[in-house]
């Protein structure tokens, strides 16, 4: 077996290999720090019973639940099952009432939250910005009909709104608690002050589609976009894949001398 690369030519070229991996890893490591010092420092946390302000149409309620309430503590699709250990954000329903009343079969109302925030460049570029929070989502037994949950970034000086991931359809009265939604950053302006909003709306569908709506350990960050530590992380290993094929030329290459 005749090799076409001279030892010179192999270890030059496996030392320019080995300083590529290098610099890909580099920019890997830094990556991790840089967003995630970026991901530390845009957290904005709130608390679903404290840091809202509530309102609702004249056939719906809203306000804020407790751990303690009727609603919360009803099981079945009658409330939440007990899933708030303290007070939270409720929609749809009063604390005292039940999710599958026919008290407030339908309407709107909405909790905005009473602080604004705001998202600099920096967090803007190379992250996604991440709604997490629990929630609990009960009504009427099977499909809720029409009525829905959207959650919205409001432009608090330009008075747009910016939807927060897809509609939330779907009855949840035990809760998710590690449901999480990504913003298209693209449509986010960086230095603009944001709220946050919940809304259900309630179809005029009848008696048979009654909702509530509960929400609480609202978190907001930025998260490294995972496609671009994905990229180094594949250029790494095709690196060291190469700078093995040339080292193994070269004991060849050494052990014909």
């Amino acid at each position: 077996m005749i090799s076409k690369y001279t030892v010179s030519q192999i270890k030059r070229e496996s030392n320019c290999l080995r300083n590529l991996k290098l610099l890909l890893l580099f920019n890997a490591v830094s990556s991790v720090v840089l967003f995630g010092n970026a991901a530390q420092a845009l957290t904005f946390n709130l608390d679903g019973g404290t840091d809202f302000t509530f309102n609702a149409d004249a056939t719906t309620r809203s306000g804020v639940g407790t751990a303690n309430g009727n609603i919360n503590k009803a099981t079945g699709n009658a409330g939440f099952n007990n899933f708030f250990t303290s007070n939270y954000g409720l929609l749809g329903a009063l604390d005292s009432g039940l999710a599958n009343s026919t008290a407030f079969a339908q309407g709107s109302s909405s909790a905005q939250s009473n602080n604004s925030f705001a998202f600099t460049s920096a967090d803007l570029a190379g992250n996604n910005i991440q709604v997490s929070f629990s929630y609990a989502f009960s009504g009427t037994s099977g499909n809720p009909g029409n009525d829905n949950v959207q959650v919205l970034f409001f432009d608090s000086v330009n008075g747009d709104t910016i939807a927060v991931g897809n509609l939330i359809t779907t009855l949840a009265p035990n809760g998710l608690s590690s449901q999480s939604f990504v913003v298209d950053n693209s449509l986010l302006t960086a230095n603009t002050p944001y709220n946050l909003i919940f809304q259900l709306a309630e179809a005029a569908d009848g008696n048979t589609r009654n909702t509530a709506f509960g929400f609480d350990d609202i978190q907001i960050s930025a998260v490294p976009e995972p496609s671009d530590l994905l990229g180094l992380l594949v250029g790494i290993g095709f690196f060291s894949k190469l700078i093995y094929k040339f080292k193994s030329q070269l004991k060849f290459n050494t052990s014909k001398l």
